[in-house]
């Protein structure tokens, strides 16, 4: 079990990077080509897809596919499985149809709403009617993708993935060298996230052939089954979708398209790690569904206590080390004229640091239904301060109130949401403490060494040889002061025989 999660952490991993790195780099092009307030734009025509805001309104179903999927494969039941996709099938089918007609309709109030110049109203308008006939199709593409996760095909779903953001990459490339407006550039996107609906498609329909899975008609113990699913799941993605995808919304109504630029370029590093530990978690929903389906409940505690304190221990001196080195990393990235806003940057990393404690167990809990309401409900508190607290100081601080929100909103429920995910998973209180500390630790230490940073390091060469010393540092001190003798020799043992048993 753990080798297959590493095989596909591994291998989703290097596509990830690879495809976010080309992104990356691009976007300080798309900046230099448009300006802030063209880029916003670009990105305000994102946030509308089901990979943006629009997931508030998907209703978890791939992720209820998936573990429909996940739980045929240890049971054998594809009757069940079959069932349930092809009802969650034509119910996504069916809020994609009212989500286009509602996007169409309201394509020329988004030009009011979002304070869009008059120079680009008319084209924002035709952006948002193209993105809404795009919603017919990608809404049941998120069925495709839960079949194959629950497959854990990775390694086909990364490549589908890959190759049109390759494409979509080059043709941005060639688009701003002959001087294409912002609107071309979001067409190309569009048209590479299509591609990869199809591509994903194809996969799921040749995966499900091959093991049986095939439309039934289901029963009302299936249709209520899935919709209690769905109600979990639609919570926490609704709570996710607001969380990360609203305040861009938010911003361009209250400072516009500019703002929507200037946030996006600020969290996009922290967003992008976040987005990591995302794919992460993502590998481990068949994985517990499947734990849940054959009540392997020492299995299922083995996998929450491992993730507790090595996912930590791996991740959050890389994100610390981004913190760390937030001045150089903005000024070598967007250039000089970003640099002053290191403090920023630098606090938005929080985020995914408190998460990636968080969510490595209680992704595994999701697939417990009262747990992961609780989950939710925790989700949902912090959201509901991160956006009180937003708009309140957005007449003082722009865009970056939203930032500010984010981050206290993360460093007050986390004390609520870490107790209760070591409760469910009976680890003890004692590990909680050590991820305080951990976690307590690396942050005033990243703080100290941005004050240095923001001054010290001037180009590439200095950044990648005092970051890569400092997150290494990092990792040796942690494995002195986080795991036990046993431990440690454990790790070595597994990472010496490359087995994962």
């Amino acid at each position: 079990m753990l080798r297959l999660l590493f095989l596909n952490t591994a291998v989703s991993g290097v596509v990830f990077a690879v495809s976010s790195v080309l992104v990356l780099w691009l976007v300080p092009r798309l900046v230099a080509a448009y300006g802030l307030s063209g880029f916003g734009l670009i990105m305000l025509a994102r946030t509308l897809l089901p990979t943006g805001f629009a997931a508030l309104f998907d209703f978890g179903v791939s992720e209820v596919v998936t573990q429909a999927v996940a739980r045929a494969r240890a049971s054998g039941n594809w009757h069940s499985a079959g069932a349930q996709v092809a009802l969650l099938t034509l119910a996504s089918t069916a809020i994609g149809a009212v989500l286009s007609l509602a996007l169409w309709l309201l394509a020329p109030a988004a030009v009011d709403l979002f304070r869009i110049d008059a120079a680009n109203a008319a084209s924002f308008e035709v952006l948002m009617r193209a993105s809404a006939l795009a919603l017919l199709l990608l809404f049941p593409a998120l069925i495709s993708e839960g079949i194959v996760k629950g497959f854990e095909a990775y390694w086909a779903l990364r490549i589908a993935e890959l190759l049109p953001t390759i494409g979509y990459v080059v043709a941005a490339l060639v688009l701003v060298a002959r001087g294409a407006g912002y609107h071309v550039i979001a067409y190309a996107f569009l048209v590479s996230i299509l591609v990869r609906a199809i591509a994903t498609a194809a996969i799921a329909w040749t995966l499900g052939r091959e093991a049986g899975l095939r439309p039934r008609r289901w029963s009302p113990a299936e249709r209520a089954d899935a919709f209690a699913r769905c109600r979990v799941m639609f919570a926490g993605k609704a709570v996710s979708a607001v969380q990360t995808q609203g305040p861009p919304l938010v911003i361009g109504m209250l400072v516009g398209p500019a703002g929507v630029g200037a946030y996006d370029v600020l969290v996009r590093l922290p967003r992008f790690a976040k987005s990591v530990l995302g794919l992460l978690m993502s590998l481990l929903m068949p994985i517990g569904a499947r734990l849940e389906e054959t009540g392997d409940a020492r299995n299922q505690r083995r996998l929450a206590s491992a993730g507790t304190v090595f996912v930590p221990i791996v991740v959050l001196p890389l994100l610390a080390g981004g913190a760390a080195f937030s001045a150089p990393i903005l000024a070598l990235w967007l250039g000089p004229a970003f640099r002053d806003y290191w403090p920023w940057h630098a606090a938005m990393f929080l985020v995914p640091a408190l998460g990636v404690v968080v969510s490595f167990g209680s992704t595994v809990l999701m697939s417990r239904t009262d747990a992961a309401r609780q989950l939710v409900r925790l989700a949902g508190i912090m959201v509901l301060v991160q956006y009180v607290l937003s708009i309140a100081l957005s007449a003082w601080l722009g865009e970056r109130a939203f930032i500010l929100g984010q981050v206290v909103s993360a460093l007050l429920l986390f004390p609520l949401q870490i107790r209760f995910m070591l409760i469910e998973q009976g680890v003890g209180s004692r590990l909680g403490r050590r991820l305080a500390l951990l976690l307590a630790g690396l942050s005033a230490l990243a703080a100290l060494t941005s004050v240095w940073s923001a001054r010290a390091v001037q180009d590439v060469p200095s950044l990648i040889g005092w970051g890569g010393a400092w997150v290494l540092l990092c990792w040796v001190a942690l494995g002195r002061l986080m795991l036990s003798p046993a431990e440690r020799e454990a790790v070595l043992r597994r990472v010496k025989g490359l087995s994962l048993r």
